[in-house]
């Protein structure tokens, strides 16, 4: 079995231990699942990256599966942006399992879990599910109102 097939059986057990149906939060494309936390959407993706990556630091030696976990938090706002970003780069040293980043392209802050798949166990992803999904609601209930934040919203 690749490791990649694993890491799908990794997550999809992670999900039922979870009380969650794997086969009702698939989306269309394998290795894609969408749960909720309150109102937040968490992704679940595994994937294989067949293309050699820059940011890699290493060579890999075979097949490279990857583990994510994202969650998108609010916008970010136009006044401010530049102290809010620092803020979160500071918050980013105490966290645990997820950090967080930005989606330049829809200006969202996002938090974000990432790993390789070896060896994938299923403590890990719910570990990485629960942290992201905790610091969405936690920052941005401590940070709304100073920064002026707008969450957001699920699409289902």
């Amino acid at each position: 079995m690749s490791t990649t097939q694993q890491a799908l059986e990794t997550v999809e057990n992670a999900l039922r231990q979870l009380s969650v149906d794997p086969e009702e939060v698939r989306c269309s494309e394998e290795g894609q699942w969408l749960i909720f936390r309150e109102e937040y959407e968490i992704y679940l993706d595994v994937w294989t990256q067949n293309e050699v990556n820059v940011w890699n630091y290493f060579k890999p030696d075979g097949e490279l599966s990857v583990f994510q976990v994202s969650v998108p938090v609010f916008f970010i706002p136009d006044e401010r942006r530049e102290e809010l970003l620092q803020e979160l780069l500071a918050v980013n040293m105490n966290l645990f399992y997820a950090a967080f980043t930005i989606n330049p392209h829809e200006k969202v802050v996002m938090l974000k879990y990432k790993r390789l798949a070896d060896n994938l166990q299923i403590p890990e992803v719910i570990e990485a599910i629960e942290a992201c999904g905790y610091y969405a609601e936690m920052t941005f209930r401590a940070l709304k109102d100073e920064f002026k934040l707008t969450a957001v919203q699920t699409t289902v």
